[in-house]
């Protein structure tokens, strides 16, 4: 994970979200692979887990976004705009108090808007001690971005406690 992170060894594809209504694409989702020496893709179940094990995952995950603000930039300066990307966020990032200036930072360099990403936070993560999670989800929005409970119904939100949380979109799992 360390040899891929600095030679360029991760790589983001992006899966369309498409409105059923009209067919037009509507926002993508940034999904991250490890591409091995030997061109093999592997798929993040098989490194996520050890990168948030070592600390990598913060590094990777700052690299994820600002790749994702790199190609959005390029996008616009080619007059292809989409509405959002949404980008996937580890419990060990959503702990970093300085998460929230660390993206600003990364979306500034990148001169886009900050309401082109959208933050996926798994409902699992909100668990625990919840004024810190308020306070640090309402200086993301503060900045512009929108933010997107992942897997609603695998934990244990409740709807009321859901109005409470300043999100934009929540995306129920399947299994739910």
């Amino acid at each position: 994970l360390r040899h891929a992170l600095g030679e360029g060894g991760f790589e983001v594809f992006y899966q369309p979200l498409v409105s059923l209504g009209n067919g037009q694409i509507i926002g993508s989702e940034a999904l991250l692979r490890l591409r091995r020496p030997d061109g093999v893709l592997v798929m993040p179940d098989q490194f996520i887990q050890i990168a948030e094990e070592t600390g990598l995952i913060e590094p990777i995950g700052r690299w994820v976004l600002s790749q994702v603000c790199t190609d959005l930039q390029g996008w616009l300066n080619r007059g292809l705009a989409l509405p959002s990307v949404a980008v996937n966020v580890s419990a060990r990032q959503l702990r970093n108090r300085n998460l929230p200036k660390q993206i600003e930072e990364i979306i500034s360099r990148a001169q886009i808007p900050s309401t082109a990403i959208e933050l996926e936070i798994t409902e699992s993560m909100l668990v625990g001690d919840e004024d810190s999670v308020f306070e640090l989800l309402g200086e993301l929005r503060e900045i512009g971005l929108m933010l997107t409970i992942d897997d609603f119904g695998t934990g244990y939100s409740s709807l009321s406690y859901l109005r409470r949380l300043p999100v934009s979109k929540l995306k129920i799992d399947r299994s739910f």
